[in-house]
């Protein structure tokens, strides 16, 4: 595959990602806010987002074909932002347990909604930002404007 039809693929890929993420990331706010469910639920989409976390940034850090060695290859002069970007996924996951392991907990530990909510939060805002910052690397490197479905 030629290389502009390559990076194209890839950031079509990358929105499609984030947006399922996003997805997810939306169900664990309701039920963070609304409450009410057994931990187990919590613990299930936890769960999920865990893995949802874990499969996406291995796509990006690929040594062969991965998104971030692309851009690095593509524009050297973002290899910084890259490696920042790369580092935080090592913290996202970190936090991803942390909510996972709240959940599991569950109602064995006193105050543990208020717990999971205020972990959730954090990490959401986190990785919006962190989704904003690749997109803007992805446009940066790429001058192509990925649009709204990212």
């Amino acid at each position: 595959m030629p290389s502009e039809q390559k990076t194209v693929a890839q950031n079509l890929q990358i929105a499609e990602e984030h947006a399922a993420l996003r997805r997810l990331l939306g169900v664990i706010s309701e039920l963070a806010v609304e409450g009410g469910e057994p931990s187990a639920r919590y613990a299930e989409l936890a769960g999920h987002l865990m893995s949802q976390l874990k499969e996406h940034f291995a796509e990006e850090e690929e040594e062969v074909d991965g998104v971030f060695d692309q851009i690095v290859s593509d524009a050297p002069r973002l290899a910084t932002e890259v490696n920042r970007l790369r580092r935080e996924h090592i913290d996202f996951l970190s936090d991803a347990q942390r909510l996972l392991d709240i959940a599991e907990a569950g109602d064995a530990v006193q105050e543990w909604r208020g717990r999971f909510g205020e972990t959730f939060i954090r990490l959401q805002d986190a990785l919006l930002r962190h989704e904003s910052d690749e997109n803007e690397l992805l446009q940066q490197t790429y001058g192509d404007d990925i649009g709204d479905k990212d």
